[in-house]
């Protein structure tokens, strides 16, 4: 469904919107307190240009699989 999943490329900045199933991070139906580290990346190698990447974590070198900078998110209820 399109109005569940979308990419949005503007000028200095990229979002995207995606619906994971808990099931497929390997999480409970109801994961409150659950803990799981992500990153969110995005890496452009543009022909003729140094490789950019844009990234949720604060990455020190351009390598997104440094799990070690990764983010964390707690689950909760609302």
């Amino acid at each position: 469904n399109a109005a569940l999943n979308w990419i949005g490329i503007e000028a200095g900045r990229w979002s995207v919107l995606a619906r994971i199933p808990f099931r497929e991070l390997q999480l409970s139906d109801e994961p409150v307190g659950e803990e799981l580290a992500f990153s969110f990346s995005r890496y452009d190698r543009t022909r003729g240009r140094e490789p950019v990447l844009s990234s949720t974590s604060n990455h020190q070198e351009i390598n997104f699989h440094r799990q070690q900078e990764w983010k964390r998110l707690i689950f909760c209820s609302l």
